[in-house]
């Protein structure tokens, strides 16, 4: 990692003062000494051995599909050739920073801000967790069930169908995963990108009470999501329906030698229809991570009261409202032609987080009861409380596909019943979904809590004190349910079946201050 930034004030006047500074960044992509990490799978690179007779793709499914088949795919290996690190990271990575503070009186000013920020690969790629390592490792995954019969039992998990393969390093060169699902980050790797806007209005109020408004925007790019290179027309699949599901001969059994066609799928003798009408059928699922493409909206309106400690009172109060949008797929027919739509955030919109601490005023050094027995002031002085409360509107509410409202669905918010389950209906099978995600009219269950802790000094001598703490957590012992069942199928549709927070709880503890 390789970082460097610039960042001063200037004091245009007695009034305005404006904050420039830059950054840059460079992050080089994690290499391996002994070069065992991936590059990618090349698509454009043709198969030579399905070039010269291609696999026999039987007549009706080629037309069902419509378009010529892609025999491509070769493994790339770092090193030898290649970059040694997994993925490329850009060179010129830069972060300005702009902000202003305009004075309007003397309680009272504007600041604005703007800054750039951008995702450390690491973060994203997760390279030092999953690093990707074909050929290296001695992982093979049981055959899938097949028509719903399962390929693979207990007492033999690995028939002569689906063998265990065995680590073969980089000696298979392109042909590592033919044949087998294949998953590679995006090697012209592009940072996910922040660019965040602020306008705060301030103002000094009496009692020592600090008010501010804000208004934040966040404007997110380049970030990440987990590209499928290998899907089937949903437009087929809907039309075709579960005759797809039937198998046929598999046009892979067999066909190549084990060193050219390593993957499980050489050693099955009958697939599904709708497996030969993918992208690539000579393949599994082929997933790029970490694709740049997806973008974020994020507006929020926040309000904060602040009192900073004096004569033994602090206090926070803050409320943020909020509307988010990410970019993603609808379903799955805008998904294969890569069609990018807003959707809403299901996150609340509503949240109030509010803080403080209290000397009680009493007891030596107190306002009240300063000069009192020492008795009197064991069991009364040095008291002091503080407490946290936090509180939100709730999740919105997810359906999935196959659930059709007729209308919005009417919110009731009782427990046995979140929402009137009459007003809806079940999808057909092989239907594309149309609903909408979500409802602005109907979130789940609101979340709140509060927290408060008691404290006393007992001063033993001039070199040891006594601290006593009663802490309770989820004071009031509220219960808060969890968001109701939104599968149709299920029988809880519509019911809250559980605890999300815990119960009250109490802690004791001393301790000797010296």
């Amino acid at each position: 990692f390789f970082a460097a930034f610039v960042h001063d004030d200037f004091k245009i006047n007695r009034n305005l003062t404006l904050n420039l500074g830059l950054r840059w960044e460079y992050e080089t992509g994690v290499y391996d000494a002994e070069d065992r990490f991936s590059r990618a799978l090349d698509l454009t690179s043709p198969i030579p051995e399905f070039q010269s007779k291609a696999p026999a793709i039987p007549a009706d499914i080629a037309a069902l599909r419509g378009q010529p088949y892609s025999w491509t795919g070769a493994w790339n290996f770092t090193g030898g050739g290649n970059p040694r690190s997994s993925f490329d990271f850009p060179k010129k990575v830069l972060m300005p920073r702009v902000g202003l503070a305009y004075r309007l009186g003397d309680r009272m000013s504007i600041r604005a801000g703007y800054a750039r920020y951008v995702i450390p690969a690491v973060f994203a790629t997760d390279t030092l967790g999953s690093g990707s390592y074909p050929g290296f490792n001695a992982i093979t995954t049981v055959a899938p069930v097949l028509q719903g019969v399962p390929q693979a039992r207990l007492s033999d998990p690995f028939p002569a169908s689906n063998p265990l393969i065995p680590p073969v390093g980089r000696t298979l060169g392109r042909y590592t995963n033919l044949g087998q699902a294949s998953a590679w980050q995006q090697q012209d790797f592009s940072p996910g990108v922040n660019d965040r806007f602020n306008l705060s209005l301030q103002r000094q109020m009496p009692g020592l009470i600090h008010l501010d408004l804000t208004y934040f925007f966040n404007f997110g790019r380049n970030l990440p999501y987990n590209r499928q290179f290998n899907l089937v027309d949903p437009n087929i699949v809907y039309t075709q329906k579960a005759a797809l599901d039937q198998t046929v001969p598999n046009p892979f059994f067999q066909i190549l030698p084990a060193d050219k066609f390593p993957g499980q799928l050489r050693n099955q003798a009958r697939v599904t229809r709708r497996s030969l009408l993918s992208t690539y059928p000579q393949y599994g699922a082929l997933t790029q991570n970490n694709t740049s493409g997806f973008k974020n909206r994020y507006h929020a309106i926040q309000m904060k009261a602040q009192r900073n400690f004096n004569n033994g009172l602090f206090f926070l109060v803050a409320y943020n409202f909020n509307r988010e949008q990410n970019s993603y797929f609808f379903n799955d027919i805008t998904e294969f032609a890569q069609q990018i739509e807003w959707l809403d955030q299901s996150f609340p919109r509503h949240r109030v987080s509010a803080a403080g601490s209290y000397e009680l005023p009493f007891g030596k050094g107190r306002k009240w009861l300063a000069g009192t027995h020492a008795v009197t002031n064991a069991v009364l002085g040095g008291w002091a409380a503080s407490w946290l409360l936090f509180y939100n509107s709730g999740n919105y509410l997810r359906f999935p596909a196959q659930v059709t409202p007729n209308g919005t669905p009417a919110a009731i918010r009782e427990r046995g019943r979140w929402f009137d389950t009459t007003g809806f209906d079940r999808q057909p099978a092989f239907t594309p979904r149309t609903n909408p995600w979500q409802y602005n009219d109907l979130a789940g269950p609101r979340n709140w809590n509060f927290d408060a802790t008691l404290s006393k000094f007992f001063q033993l001598n001039d070199r040891f004190k006594l601290e006593l703490r009663m802490e309770a957590y989820n004071l009031t012992n509220s219960f808060v349910p969890n968001d109701p069942a939104t599968n149709f199928t299920a029988a809880t549709f519509g019911r809250t079946t559980n605890q999300i927070n815990r119960g009250r709880e109490f802690q004791y503890t001393a301790r000797i201050h010296f």
